[in-house]
């Protein structure tokens, strides 16, 4: 995101750079509006989590369908994406719906998670504190 930031930033002289991310990519931007704020006007999140929660209650195996649970009986094992039932028909239509996380990708978001909620909590202390396993989800998919 850093390299795409600068990039903006060369080819569009002057205009602010807007991180809009979505889902999964939301995590990840959350990681880097706490190490990279002053690189960024403003930030657009859609279908995002509260990462502290998701650090606490993902998967260890990856298994993304584990969050379907609140929602059994469910049609499908992805009815925790959406609560529009065509929004998920859509999803599992798509051939290469489904995917997984490998465990240390899953580890990977959890860490990085933890780190952002342990840096926002004490203010004081750098996001670059954190240790070098509490890196960007995007590094470890």
């Amino acid at each position: 995101m850093s390299a795409l930031t600068r990039i903006a930033r060369e080819r569009e002289h002057g205009l602010p750079v807007i991180l809009l991310a979505h889902s999964m990519g939301s995590i990840a931007a959350q990681q880097y509006i706490i190490e990279h704020s002053l690189d960024i006007a403003g930030v657009a999140l859609s279908g995002s989590v509260a990462t502290d929660l998701l650090a606490m209650n993902s998967p260890p195996d990856g298994d993304l369908t584990a969050f379907n649970k609140a929602f059994e009986p469910a049609r499908t094992p992805f009815d925790w994406l959406s609560r529009d039932t065509a929004a998920v028909d859509a999803y599992v239509a798509d051939p290469p719906y489904g995917f997984q996380l490998k465990p240390a990708s899953m580890m990977g978001m959890g860490m990085s998670a933890r780190c952002g909620w342990q840096t926002q909590r004490n203010s004081h202390a750098s996001a670059r504190t954190c240790p070098s396993t509490c890196s960007p989800a995007t590094r470890t998919r």
